[in-house]
């Protein structure tokens, strides 16, 4: 038996490895959208539903995240009420024990003619050192993208994208928008 599992697990690891290989670009259908995971190697399916996706990428240095979710969006369908929905997130956020490192910035934007608001901001959280009385700080930085769906009554889709680590990066612009072109809102 023992013989039988050391020549099996090699296999197993290399099925795993292609596995995660074969994420890249691989596509999802959410309820009213077709998501394409992030286009690097590495991603892992971390939650799929009818309305949500979840991707992650661990590093031992950091961690991404991307998820495209879709959510009961009340009328009025103004851009000024997604702002009011993004800055909600936002403080949910911050509300966890996270402080701003530079304010957040606002943008309207269109996802396929659908209205949006963009916003990218860094939080700085504290947390204790694993098995010492010491503490380190993690920065997050977030891009969010909630847009209005107005082919289906009420529904709004939230984007977002984080980069978790010990240290910022100024590389993540494109990869983000990599990732939200990835995003087809379908047609009813």
């Amino acid at each position: 038996m023992y013989k039988l599992f050391v020549r099996i697990l090699p296999l197993i690891l290399l099925s795993k490895i292609a596995l995660a290989d074969s994420l890249a670009g691989k596509k999802y259908d959410l309820f009213a959208a077709k998501v394409n995971a992030p286009s690097s190697d590495g991603w892992q399916l971390i939650d799929k539903s009818e309305v949500k996706v979840t991707f992650m990428y661990n590093h031992e240095n950091f961690i991404k995240t991307a998820q495209a979710s879709f959510f009961a969006f009340p009328p009025p369908h103004e851009k000024s009420n997604l702002l009011e929905i993004t800055k909600k997130n936002i403080a949910e956020l911050t509300s966890t024990g996270g402080s701003f490192i530079a304010e957040p910035k606002f943008e309207y934007t269109n996802l396929q003619a659908n209205p949006c608001v963009k916003a990218t901001f860094p939080l700085k959280y504290t947390v204790a050192v694993k098995g010492s009385s010491l503490e380190k700080q993690i920065i997050f930085q977030y891009h969010f993208l909630a847009c209005n769906i107005p082919l289906y009554e009420n529904t709004g889709l939230l984007v977002s994208f984080a980069y978790s680590s010990e240290k910022s990066t100024k590389a993540l612009d494109q990869e983000v928008e990599l990732f939200i072109s990835g995003i087809k809102v379908q047609e009813k």
